[in-house]
């Protein structure tokens, strides 16, 4: 293999880890907040992918496309936790049944709005070209995916580091009860908190769609099984282990993809199941 062609398929394999990123940060940082399996993780990140083509089919802006999709989905987000989830707050097992329920009624709305066709989400026009490292062809979106991935990543970073709102999150997530004791307005924290994590579902989504060039009421069950890896790997409620966990089942995934295509999925199952043998709490999670 030349060097070349293993920097694109490096390269290629950043920008998946750079989606698998987006689309799994906001379940790990639920998770590790308060306790909650968000089993409509996907299906957040579904309705940003519809809400964004169809925005984009009718003006051909696509970042006011992405912006719209992530706004829809933290909206959807902040209301189910509001009206669903704080009233089950300290009773995980029913939060998880609730959001079982409402992965399938978003997925039963999205049929009935968009209809159970695959409908196309073409690349814009700026990002749909080719750029070439070394003689090798990588595409301007896959080059756009890993810069927007990166900035997320250290807006995030930064976010937790440096602000009081990602100060309490870092605290909640050690230990929410003695937050509340210290009279913190963990309700509102923790809602905020959703709608961030819906948010990035959202904007995952809205980026996705150009990226495979379609969206399907399937799209939702099929990221949602690939967050749960990626945050099982790297650990549940750890922002650096979603990021490690992303990053190397993105690159994994290139590179064997690329010499053997059939093994990938088994490539994940296999890489989660040593993790889980070896640290049950994830690559960089923390048992509690």
């Amino acid at each position: 293999m030349s060097l070349s062609l293993f920097l694109v398929i490096f390269l290629e394999g950043l920008s998946t880890s750079a989606l698998l990123f987006l689309a799994a940060v906001g379940l790990s940082i639920i998770f590790g907040l308060m306790d909650i399996l968000n089993f409509s993780h996907g299906a957040l990140f579904m309705s940003g992918a519809y809400v964004a083509m169809t925005l984009f089919h009718a003006t051909g802006n696509f970042p006011l496309a992405v912006a719209v999709g992530g706004f829809a989905a933290a909206l959807l987000g902040l209301v189910m936790e509001r009206m669903a989830l704080r009233p089950l707050r300290g009773r995980p097992l029913y939060q998880a049944m609730v959001t079982v329920g409402a992965m399938l009624f978003l997925n039963q709305l999205v049929i009935e709005i968009w209809g159970p066709d695959i409908i196309s989400f073409p690349t814009w026009a700026p990002l749909a070209g080719m750029t070439h490292v070394m003689s090798q062809p990588l595409s301007d979106y896959r080059v756009f995916l890993i810069i927007l991935g990166g900035v997320v990543f250290l807006l995030l970073a930064a976010f937790l580091a440096y602000t009081p709102w990602g100060a309490l999150v870092r605290a909640g997530v050690e230990n929410a009860g003695l937050l509340e004791a210290s009279g913190v307005n963990t309700g509102l924290l923790f809602t905020l908190t959703f709608g961030l994590g819906a948010f990035l579902a959202g904007v995952g989504g809205a980026v996705y769609g150009p990226f495979v060039r379609l969206v399907n009421p399937d799209l939702g069950l099929s990221i949602l099984i690939d967050s749960f890896i990626v945050v099982v790997v790297g650990g549940f409620g750890s922002f650096g282990g979603t990021a490690l966990g992303s990053l190397i089942i993105g690159v994994l995934r290139a590179f064997v993809g690329y010499f053997s295509p059939g093994w990938t999925v088994m490539l994940d199952v296999l890489l989660m199941a040593v993790v889980l043998l070896v640290k049950p709490s994830g690559l960089l999670g923390v048992r509690r």
